[in-house]
């Protein structure tokens, strides 16, 4: 029979500062919502969006993710591809809807079929690895469609009439530096450079010029003119994709531009052009910044619609917390239209909707788009209270068609106990066996991606209400439950300990930043509230609750007593899923003595462990303004074996 252990944990916050020493300040980490602005600065008044969700595909289900360049065959009808960057890439064909008044795009008339396969050179060359269409998808002057590839670097060619590439063209010895391309576009008549191709360089950040020069069989050559890099002065990478261009018609541009859309940043930047059509790099301004989040997919292809002039832009995947399900790509429509008013809320306790937990569990039902839901519960200090957000529809949001919700808990002061944003399946959310310190009425808030908390800052957040900006748009069953205190409990201290040599710049923490962290790439999970840590010795694993976060010892425990398991922090190997690029740092762990019940305000004095025997070197951390990025092409990665030591 397995004998499971859970071990509660509270919050430190360490920080560091350039000498190497390590400060420890008594705080909570809390969790910041999703950004509410989808635009940058500049736009954000004059520009608003709408998801039009993934596309269903006729053969079922929708087009597979990741959606990369995009096209117009004519005004109602969009070339898009599937599968982006694979070997198995394709561009489907669906028709479009339009508002009878506005002429906009609203959704799809029909689901997509398939058009053409769309695999780069690799699938005609043994010697280059495969890649597929990327976020490049354009019509040449003659009707050929040209598309760019991920990762081997090349140009694909399919003629009108034909269903597979009839040429492609090698990048690489033509001066674009592998490994791979991003997007690609003609210059528009009425810009300067018109009729000039340009090419995005997703892994160098370098924008080309080139000429297109038909070869007479309907395909074209290409000469490569120059180039310009784009990327910052600090070495990081945008992930160039994407590319339209804007005239001085939009709001807030005031002479011709280019927009690219950024991979790695989930920002599109915005340039003024020169006499070549080329962007000129002091003139960069954001555009979307940061949008879709972290996790939520990434930007691939951008086009303008003929009609409207409205911008769509296509998403990668997204995938679940753990790697195992595509969530879907989507499309999004940015318009130059002020995004509707929105009035703060600035009561998170008005109204309320009172559950009764008197039988140990209810449920209650709701729906959420750019506001937030409030429930009060009554809780007994020594209690596990779980609350867990299960979706029932998904609905079209204004920037998301997915179920990404948050939730809130809270206490009558505001202070915020508890936050999560994704569960290990899904983007809903769950917290887990939260332990009650003291009897009361707890409050729970449940709204959506992107409608950002109102804060006061502190050793424990308060929650004063809520921008009413959320982005996606649900209905939702809410599950709540409450169980006595585990006798085999043990709680613990949980601090950061953050190596003061990162390079992520020389302020790690200010009173402006609000702290993440990812375990296991669970996306912007917040560490207020109690943690717990179950261990299974039958099993050898070690899981972290609402973070779906399981250590696997690389040997079996010989024994089944807690304080052996932890001892073998010291030796034993342990593997993995992390997020790549992440700052990985340890966890540390100090037992505190655990009385059962808790009563109301009651202390808990510390009992140190042994720190080595208490160092788990498998947590990345980050700082709003200063989140680590994802690998191109990759949610997951599984990590080398660490020494815990």
């Amino acid at each position: 029979m397995s004998e499971n252990f859970m071990v509660e944990i509270n919050r430190q916050i360490i920080t560091a500062i350039t000498t190497g020493l390590i400060l420890w300040g008594e705080g909570t980490i809390c969790a910041k919502s999703a950004q509410a602005f989808i635009f940058g600065f500049d736009f954000r008044d004059s520009y608003s969006s709408q998801s039009l969700g993934p596309i269903p595909l006729d053969t079922g289900g929708n087009i597979p993710g990741g959606y990369g360049g995009l096209a117009f065959m004519d005004a109602d009808t969009l070339l898009i591809g599937g599968s982006a960057y694979s070997p198995e890439a394709a561009i489907y064909q669906v028709d479009l809807v339009r508002d009878p008044s506005s002429n906009r795009i609203i959704s799809y008339s029909a689901p997509a079929t398939f058009f053409a396969n769309a695999p780069g050179i690799g699938s005609v060359d043994p010697d280059i690895e495969a890649g597929g269409l990327d976020g490049g998808l354009i019509f040449a002057p003659n009707g050929t469609l040209l598309y760019t590839t991920y990762f081997d670097n090349s140009i694909g060619q399919i003629k009108p009439g034909s269903t597979n590439p009839d040429k492609f063209i090698n990048l690489s010895p033509l001066g674009i530096d592998p490994p791979s391309t991003g997007g690609l576009i003609i210059v528009p008549e009425g810009f300067p450079g018109a009729g000039r191709l340009k090419i995005s360089s997703y892994d160098n950040g370098n924008f080309y010029d080139a000429l297109l020069l038909p070869d007479g069989q309907g395909t074209y050559d290409i000469s490569v003119e120059g180039s310009i890099n784009l990327n910052p002065d600090d070495g990081s990478n945008k992930g160039l994709e994407g590319i339209v261009y804007l005239n001085n018609s939009y709001p807030n541009f005031t002479t011709d531009s280019v927009l690219i859309a950024e991979y790695n940043n989930n920002n599109i930047g915005a340039y003024e052009i020169d006499e070549n059509g080329d962007p000129i790099k002091e003139t960069e301004r954001l555009f979307v910044s940061g949008f879709p989040r972290s996790g939520a997919g990434s930007h691939m292809g951008l086009i303008v619609d003929p009609v409207t002039g409205d911008l769509l832009l296509s998403t990668d995947s997204a995938f679940t917390n753990d790697g195992s399900r595509d969530l879907g790509s989507q499309l999004v429509l940015f318009k130059a239209e002020a995004p509707p008013p929105t009035t703060p809320d600035n009561n998170p306790f008005d109204p309320i909707t009172l559950l009764d937990l008197s039988t140990g569990a209810t449920t209650a039902s709701g729906a959420v788009s750019t506001s937030n839901d409030v429930y009060a519960i009554q809780a007994q200090a020594g209690e596990l209270v779980s609350v867990d957000v299960n979706v029932t529809e998904i609905l079209s949001g204004l920037g998301y068609t997915n179920d990404d919700t948050q939730l809130y808990l809270y206490n009558s002061e505001g202070d915020i106990l508890a936050f999560s944003e994704d569960k290990a399946d899904s983007f809903a959310s769950r917290v887990l066996n939260f332990l009650v310190p003291e009897d009361g009425t707890y409050y729970i808030a449940v709204t959506t991606a992107g409608n950002e908390a109102i804060l006061e800052l502190g050793d424990v957040n308060q929650l004063l209400g809520f921008q009413e900006t959320g982005l996606a748009n649900v209905v939702y069953d809410l599950n709540v439950s409450r169980t006595s205190l585990s006798l085999t409990a043990r709680l613990f201290d949980i601090a950061l300990a953050i190596d003061p040599d990162n390079p992520v710049g020389s302020t790690l923490i200010d009173g402006d930043q609000v702290l993440f962290v990812d375990l296991n790439g669970t996306r912007n999970t917040d560490l207020t509230g109690p943690l717990q840590l179950f261990v299974n010795a039958d099993e050898n694993t070690v899981t972290f609750d609402n973070f779906e976060f399981i250590l696997e010892f690389a040997e079996p425990f010989p024994s089944t007593d807690i304080n052996d398991i932890l001892d073998l922090f010291t030796t034993s190997e342990i593997t993995a899923i992390i997020p790549p690029d992440e700052l990985i740092q340890d966890i540390i762990f100090t037992e505190r003595s655990l009385s059962s019940p808790i009563s109301p305000n009651q202390p808990l004095p510390g009992q140190s462990v042994p720190e080595p025997a208490s160092v788990l070197g498998l947590l990345s951390f980050g700082a709003l303004g200063m989140g680590s990025k994802l690998k191109r092409k990759k949610q997951f990665y599984t990590s080398p074996h660490n020494n815990l030591s």
